[in-house]
């Protein structure tokens, strides 16, 4: 069980419309001899890779966001944490803005950062994409949250066990499970929430479509934790320094099955970020065979 949060962001900014260059043969025939015109459009913005680094420099000071794990622009990686450094946002920052060729920063076509910040009860994964070519309609900006739960962080004062025993009690029944569970919702929330009406004063914004919910993890038995995936969550992405955080999510959902816990309102993946079914407001026992022969099913069409 981890929580995740997305805001799909479009602000105010100028953005120019323009023609598709078609990929088929025909298709850029039909193209060059209509002048270079096509019914396929794109919207570019017009800010720049170094521009709109600035802005949300300022955004990420605000919220007091100060480590950064990557900073990739067209999939280049110009920074990488490896080792888990502290307060090297800024560093990373001025870095990219010294190096980058001025080509590629008013040219790129997305921008990609991950962030970690620990609050309350929470460390916290911050992944922002940015695109400055897209589809007519689609918004430029997505930022996705993920918060996982520090009550069960591995480490020199808890090891797995502790951590199973723990779960073991928060699931003692549905009652302690659901107070436990809404407890922590309300305060990721309240985060995502937070962070979304500080984003605003230091960007101007049209419109922004936000979702949050809580996830849970089924991996198959005996698995040892998630595997690492890019198409993933960024929890599911293997950065330095947070595989401790993230083994109880294995672990969760196997203890929620043996206690027939019942679960609603949440998305339920695989091991490797897949997701496997979505539970609505109606109630679903993890421990039914519904559930686990629909979840065999799934795992053999992929």
């Amino acid at each position: 069980m981890y929580y995740s949060g997305k805001l799909v962001i479009d602000p105010s900014q100028v953005t120019v419309i323009e023609s598709m260059k078609p990929s088929s043969f025909g298709g850029f025939l039909m193209y060059c001899l209509n002048g270079g015109d096509s019914p396929e459009k794109q919207e570019t913005e017009t800010f720049t890779a170094v521009s709109i680094l600035q802005q949300f420099h300022s955004v990420f000071r605000s919220l007091g966001f100060h480590n950064i794990i990557k900073l990739t622009l067209d999939g280049s990686d110009h920074y990488m944490d490896e080792k888990g450094e502290e307060h090297d946002l800024k560093e990373a920052i001025e870095s990219f803005q010294l190096g980058c060729n001025p080509k590629k920063a008013t040219g790129f076509n997305k921008l990609e950062l991950v962030l970690e910040h620990d609050e309350g009860c929470f460390k916290y994964l911050v992944s922002i994409s940015i695109c400055r070519i897209h589809k007519i309609g689609e918004y430029p900006i997505s930022i996705t949250i993920n918060g996982l739960l520090k009550d069960f962080t591995i480490g020199e004062e808890k090891d797995f066990i502790q951590v199973k025993k723990q779960i073991f009690n928060i699931s003692e029944n549905q009652e302690t499970y659901d107070e436990y569970v809404a407890l922590r919702g309300k305060e990721f929330a309240e985060f995502v929430n937070s962070k979304e009406k500080k984003l605003k004063k230091f960007i101007r914004i049209d419109d922004v479509v936000k979702n949050i919910k809580p996830k849970l993890i089924a991996p198959v038995p005996g698995a040892q934790g998630i595997r690492y995936s890019i198409y993933a969550d960024p929890a599911f992405h293997g950065y330095a320094g947070i595989d401790e955080h993230c083994y109880y999510t294995t672990v969760w959902y196997e203890i929620a099955k043996k206690r027939k816990i019942k679960v609603k309102e949440l998305d339920i993946f695989d091991e490797f970020g897949g997701k496997i079914i979505c539970i609505g407001e109606e109630e679903f026992c993890l421990a039914t065979d519904e559930f686990s022969s629909w979840q065999t099913k799934v795992r053999e069409t992929t």
